[in-house]
């Protein structure tokens, strides 16, 4: 079973500093690089915001 998109950005903003503002682009680099450009920076843009919408990240625009 390999990770989805949803797995890489909530893996990827658990291992950092609680409060830390990430920006998206720096999400956005590393999770195409690692689905190899399967999902465009709109799509994950779409991700993010189901998983604010979920309650499992929280964004401050």
């Amino acid at each position: 079973m390999s990770a989805t998109v949803e797995d890489r950005v909530l893996l990827l903003l658990s291992i950092k500093e609680k409060g830390k503002f990430i920006d998206f682009n720096h999400i956005a680099e590393k999770v195409i690089r690692d689905e190899k450009g399967k999902i465009t920076p709109h799509q994950l843009r779409q991700v993010i915001d189901k998983l604010i919408s979920e309650g499992l990240v929280k964004a401050e625009r």
